[in-house]
């Protein structure tokens, strides 16, 4: 791989001037301080290993030491492999020959392919996964939280939500994204699960001042399995939403709407300490009794320092900024909100790069024929969560002109849009670099000057959605029927394979889904030396 040489330091020795002695020794003018050393230029501390081929549609999940963790792509599927040899190790869910056996033996048999693509939420959801664990819902047959040993697959605990409360649904709960908004587990160790229904009405045996209301949120520790704290729970009639962490992971926000207000209860993830406020209320005039409560409620997305964004299918979204939280949940607490008018700020999409730097990527849109895409890029301040500045726009190329706003965001369980940040330690410089798409391949983008670093000539168009490994220093990046690797630094195509579908990428796991042949190629990297 090319990589930069910038040069070496040089060390500058004083000498004593010679003509003029005194009896205190020799002296001179004051020495010039040593010119500062340019930051090394990193080189890779991996490479590729060899691609190797797994049965069914998979994307990525993530890697440890030893093991590469892919999920299927509709299908509850959950692979294990192993990192050196890439032979299979184990899975769960619903397995090559279709048995839906899992890594225990507990099968699904008699279930039919709508049970997998139009049942429950967690048939098909999110796979977290830390150095020793694999924690997921898929292939446990009744909703349950299942602990995998990533060595062998061996059941290390299980937690069944659906058996808490009887108005709390099994088929409603979900983990949660972590707080990387990937599928690694935090530090923190703990594991969030939501539930996103509303209590049945045979549930309500009174009136809702007496009803003691529906489970909403509980934490999981991911060593024990043992529910952490008391869970959370909403008014008998509310609607609630994604328990999710805030971008610091110093919260979990429990969003609910209850008689059209949008509220949230603020849960400190140390102490379990709760907190309310109701971030916004619609205007009466505005409000449609005939709107179909099936419609669902609000989406609340925590965009850091106390500030929520809040979209529905009523208005152009709103910025709520809780200037005081209330102790009492039938408190509101004091918060200002601001009409966006469909303006949705930076934080709207935030997320981190493989390195784990926060930033936030969006691409703007408007019905407005004459709008120019652009797209927003900052970092964000890694303990509130909050871009630093104000977002950098960038010209997005003439064919992105019609895509919509998600791009470079985890915006469902089995929709990966790669990241594309490149963090400073990896450029040598003080500030990171982004990969944005030209209509002539793409390029890297300083974040904080907006100079153009390098660019690439994919020769076929507009490429999309790189995903940067930091360990080898490489943007990988689909461009119609071939994957193509590219030094991260220089710009420089490095490699490149066929590709008969959808590239993804999840930190230095690589997938080439092949939906004809349900089939996958993943590749990931081994350590240099």
């Amino acid at each position: 791989m090319n990589s930069l040489h910038r040069g070496r330091l040089t060390a500058v020795a004083s000498l004593c001037a010679s003509g003029l002695l005194v009896l205190t020794g020799c002296t001179s003018a004051p020495a010039e301080p040593p010119e500062a050393a340019a930051p090394a230029t990193p080189t890779p501390s991996a490479a590729w290993g060899d691609w190797a081929d797994v049965d069914g549609a998979m994307m990525p999940v993530g890697s440890t030491t030893d093991r590469i963790i892919v999920s299927g792509l509709d299908a509850s599927t959950v692979v294990v492999l192993d990192r050196s040899t890439g032979d299979e190790v184990w899975r769960i869910g619903d397995d090559a020959e279709g048995d839906g056996s899992g890594a225990d033996g507990a099968s699904a048999e008699g279930w039919t392919d709508d049970d997998w693509t139009e049942g429950a939420a967690w048939e098909h959801g999110l796979v977290l996964h830390d150095e020793d664990t694999i924690y997921t819902q898929r292939g446990s047959g009744d909703g349950s939280l299942v602990a995998y040993s990533a060595e062998d697959g061996s059941e290390v605990w299980r937690v069944s939500p659906g058996t808490l409360d009887a108005c709390a649904l099994a088929d409603a709960w979900e983990l949660s994204p972590s707080v990387s908004q990937s599928y690694e587990v935090a530090e923190s160790g703990q594991l969030i699960l939501s539930h996103t229904q509303p209590a049945d009405w045979d549930c309500h045996d009174g009136p809702n001042a007496t009803h003691p209301g529906t489970l909403a949120m509980l934490v999981v520790d991911a060593t024990t399995g043992e529910v952490t704290g008391e869970p959370v729970r909403i008014a008998g009639t509310a609607i609630p939403g994604m328990s999710m962490p805030d971008p610091s992971g110093r919260y979990i926000d429990v969003p609910f709407e209850l008689q059209a207000s949008v509220n949230v209860i603020r849960v400190d993830a140390t102490t379990g300490e709760e907190h309310w406020a109701m971030l916004h209320y619609p205007d009466p005039s505005d409000f449609d009794p005939d709107l179909d409560a099936s419609l669902g409620p609000a989406t609340v997305t925590a965009a850091g320092e106390d500030r929520f964004l809040i979209q529905s299918h009523m208005d152009g979204g709103h910025l709520a900024t809780v200037e005081a939280w209330a102790d009492d949940p039938m408190e509101t607490g004091d918060v200002t909100v601001e009409d966006l008018d469909y303006e949705m700020p930076c934080e709207y999409r935030m997320q981190r790069s493989s390195a784990g730097d926060p930033y936030c990527l969006l691409l703007t849109s408007s019905p407005d024929p004459e709008h120019d895409a652009q797209f927003l890029v900052s970092v964000a301040d890694p303990s509130s969560g909050a871009a630093t500045d104000e977002p950098l726009a960038v010209p997005a190329p003439a064919s992105l002109i019609d895509a919509d706003e998600y791009y470079g965001f985890v915006e469902a369980p089995t929709v990966v849009e790669n990241d594309a940040l490149i963090p400073a330690s990896a450029r040598g410089a003080d500030a990171p670099a982004i990969i944005l798409p030209t209509d002539a391949g793409l390029h890297a983008v300083d974040i904080a000057g907006g100079d153009t670093v390098w660019t690439w000539d994919s020769g076929e168009g507009t490429a999309v959605a790189g995903h940067v490994v930091p360990d080898a220093l490489e943007v990988v990046v689909a461009v119609n029927d071939r994957a193509v690797g590219i030094d991260a630094l220089t710009g420089t195509e490095l490699w490149d394979e066929p590709a008969d579908g959808p590239v993804f990428g999840v930190d230095d796991v690589i997938t080439i889904t092949d939906f004809m042949t349900g089939t996958t190629r993943v590749r990931t990297t081994h350590p240099v030396g």
